[in-house]
This record gives C-alpha cells, sequence and structure tokens, in this order.
C-alpha cells in the first residue's frame, strides 16, 4: 500500500493508526486497493470542495471512506457514496472509526447512530476550534463551488452543541437544498429540536411534501398516515 502511505506522508497524517484496523470475520471493510484509490481520487476532483480527501476504506461496491487532507477538516473522516455527493464528516479520527468498524459485521451502513462522532450528541463534545473556523469561511462567503459551501455549512451544523441549535434556523432557508435536507433532518429528526417545527412544518407543505422525510420529523409528526387518521379517524 505505497500509494496510500505516500498520501499519508505527504499530507503529515498518522500512517501508523491504521495498524489498527482488525475487522472481525464478516467484514465487508478493507483498505483501498490501488485502482480504488485512483477512481475515488479523481471522482472526488470533481466537486471542488476546497479540501483533499484521501480515499481510505471501501467495501467493494461503489462507497468509500476518506480523510480530509487538508484544513480546516485535516483528519476528520468522511463516507462517500457515488450515488450522493455528501461530504460532511462523521468520525473526528482514523482511529475513531477504526475502534467502531472492527467489530462490525457487514460495513459502516450497520454502525448504529451513537456510533458516530458527528452531529455532536451533547453539550460536553467541543470542537469549538473547528466550528469557529466554519463560521469564519460562512462569514467570508469566499468558496469554490456550492459543493465547499454545503460541506463547511454542513459541518458547522453538526459541530453545533444542542444548546445552541438556534444559530441553525436560517440554514431551513438556505437557498441550496442539500444544506436544508441536513439541518432539516438534524434538527427535525436526530435532535427533535421544537424550535424548529415551525419552519420544517412550512417545509413539509413544499419541500418535503412527497420526500422520505416527511415521515421521520418529530417522531412521525407531519407523517401521511397520523394526519389522515387526525381527520378520518381511520
Amino acid at each position: 500500500m505505497v500509494y496510500l502511505e505516500k498520501a499519508f506522508h505527504k499530507h503529515k497524517l498518522d500512517y501508523g493508526s491504521l495498524s489498527d484496523f482488525h475487522p472481525i470475520q464478516g467484514s465487508e471493510v478493507e483498505i483501498v486497493s490501488e485502482e480504488t484509490y485512483q477512481i475515488n481520487i479523481e471522482w472526488v476532483k470533481n466537486f471542488a470542495l476546497g479540501v483533499g480527501i484521501i480515499p481510505v476504506f471501501t467495501n467493494n461496491e461503489s462507497d468509500c471512506v476518506g480523510v480530509f487532507s487538508s484544513s480546516p477538516l485535516k483528519g476528520k473522516i468522511v463516507l462517500m457514496n457515488h450515488g450522493e455527493a455528501d461530504f460532511t464528516p462523521r468520525f473526528s479520527s482514523i482511529s475513531s472509526f477504526i475502534t467502531q468498524i472492527n467489530p462490525i459485521v457487514g460495513d459502516w451502513h450497520n454502525l448504529p447512530a451513537e456510533a458516530f462522532d458527528y452531529p455532536i450528541k451533547d453539550d460536553f463534545t467541543i470542537h469549538q476550534e473547528l466550528l469557529l473556523d466554519c463560521w469564519k469561511l460562512i462569514d467570508q462567503n469566499t468558496f469554490d463551488s456550492e459543493e465547499h459551501r454545503a460541506l463547511i455549512c454542513q459541518t458547522a451544523a453538526f459541530l453545533t452543541l444542542p444548546s445552541a441549535l438556534d444559530t441553525l434556523l436560517p440554514f431551513l432557508k438556505d437557498r441550496n437544498p442539500q444544506i436544508v435536507d441536513k439541518v432539516a433532518w438534524l434538527l427535525g429528526v436526530f435532535h427533535q429540536y421544537t424550535p424548529a417545527q415551525p419552519l420544517i412544518a412550512d417545509l413539509v407543505k413544499t419541500r418535503y411534501k412527497h420526500h422520505y422525510l416527511r415521515e421521520h420529523f418529530y417522531n412521525g409528526l407531519f407523517a401521511k398516515k397520523r394526519i389522515w387518521k387526525k381527520l378520518f379517524g381511520k
């Protein structure tokens, strides 16, 4: 895996952390081959993310796990799916990802919700420096692409403490539907944040009228079946 070792050393990442990767029998996760590595390097280039990503793990399908190789996200872990351009980081480090994936049968799609480092679940897990860096970039608004902007906005959202979720409400009216979807899921599904209900209710009438997220907001509050039952008692 010389190709991977060179990439890690070039960007001053800890290649030794991969030595802890010992998946159990039944795991579908493995270190990327050189071919898969190159394919994903080229794929990521299509998005002008403003940061580099090194592909590290694969499930031998179209999915890949990568590590960010440049600031402000350097060292954070992204789960990449070629069917969806979502690069929001989900783990704080390679070591954190390996700890969670080693005992899992299948791949990272089989991880329980509590296994992920991001979104932040409580007010005791603080990534203040990275969060501030993200907000500085948002305020400067000098992004390489709309995908770059989405990445930084969504990262800021995922790093926001539960006690500060009100700062994310403007994202529900953002021009980028990817940001709207990610923050709507975060506030209405993950955190069940009550103050966001009116804004999400408005979105249910328009954007989410036939969207899968509608069924999941606030434990099904806006689900079509529940509304039908309320109207007709069935």
